[in-house]
């Protein structure tokens, strides 16, 4: 027998219909599966989407919690030690808004958000994209500004951290030139959530072009309650794909990282450092991502960033010392310089 639940409070009585909907999709997550489902009255489709990504939030986030909590923080000390010596802007790309909430609360509860707001102005960039641009003009002036604040007493830092999400307007259409942006830290790798089914069915076509026996084997398995069609797990679905299938899906996320770390660097004089913090990015280097595949997400990034790639796995100060290096070299540099090789 299915599990009654509890939902939040409807803004009107529900329709039976619609109980059973919310239950039988609150049984799937529950199993762990993916459920295909159709809104039962063809209204509130973005709320019932809306709950799916909370839901999965919330069975996520029960799991493995003190672990990410301490990556969560390693993340937050490494901002703190590059803030010391990056000047002027540093913008951080998440994979999500949730997880920039989650990070951001983690700083906030250990005391590193207040370390690292004693080094730069922090900001964050709202969920409303009507918004986005008075957070845009607040950050461009807190580095503008922060070269006339001299005494310790006045500035809290010199410049600001601007902390943005992946697939966000700040992402896809901002550019970071000069001071706005001297620094882009890419935290992880923002792959699709392999939850969604429009996704997976994309995946399961590509992968199995030309190959009948492989679109077989990934088709729906079971049903609950003979409503909704429930497949195999998404994570199960990409380790049963080939070549096609992991391909497409390792470029759909690293499109939105190129995307991304393109904002910075936007005329032939400027210059920034770019940090990709995931230990995935350093093991790509030597090895493919998923096995059998022809290509790694390290193979996708620009040349002229191949060309420069350095890895550092060691410890925060490697990745400092380099940092000042870099800094040090370029601010030597005249305004107008060619780029060197």
């Amino acid at each position: 027998m299915e599990n009654e639940h509890r939902f939040p409070a409807f803004p009107f009585k529900p329709y039976t219909i619609q109980l059973n909907f919310m239950n039988a999709l609150y049984n799937a997550l529950d199993k762990g599966g993916v459920a295909i489902l159709e809104s039962p009255t063809e209204v509130s489709k973005l709320g019932n989407s809306t709950r799916i990504n909370e839901r999965c939030l919330e069975l996520q986030k029960n799991k493995n919690c003190k672990r990410s909590t301490s990556k969560m923080e390693e993340i937050g000390r490494l901002l703190c030690n590059i803030a010391s010596v990056v000047p002027e802007g540093i913008v951080v790309f998440f994979p999500s808004f949730e997880y920039e909430s989650q990070i951001y609360g983690a700083w906030k509860k250990s005391g590193i958000l207040a370390n690292l707001q004693k080094k730069k102005h922090v900001f964050r960039e709202p969920r409303n994209n009507a918004a986005v641009e008075l957070t845009l003009q607040e950050y461009r002036a807190a580095i503008l500004s922060s070269s006339t604040k001299s005494t310790k007493e006045d500035r809290p830092g010199q410049g600001a951290i601007l902390l943005a999400v992946v697939g966000g307007k700040i992402s896809e259409g901002i550019n970071f030139s000069d001071g706005m942006g001297r620094c882009v830290v890419m935290v992880g790798l923002p792959y699709p959530c392999p939850s969604d089914p429009e996704l997976i069915e994309r995946i399961k076509h590509i992968d199995g072009l030309g190959s009948s026996s492989t679109r077989d084997n990934l088709l729906p398995t079971s049903q609950i309650k003979g409503e909704a069609a429930v497949g195999p797990s998404g994570f199960n679905i990409l380790r049963c794909c080939k070549q096609r299938g992991r391909e497409y899906y390792e470029n759909l996320c690293m499109k939105a990282v190129n995307q991304s770390i393109g904002r910075a660097i936007r005329h032939i004089g400027d210059y920034a450092a770019i940090l990709l913090v995931d230990a995935r990015y350093a093991s790509m280097v030597e090895s493919n991502s998923f096995k059998g595949s022809f290509s790694t997400p390290i193979s996708k990034l620009p040349t002229w960033i191949k060309e420069r790639l350095v890895t550092v796995t060691g410890n925060f100060g490697e990745v400092q010392r380099l940092l000042c290096e870099f800094f040090k070299y370029n601010q030597q540099q005249p305004t107008q310089r060619t780029c060197s090789k």
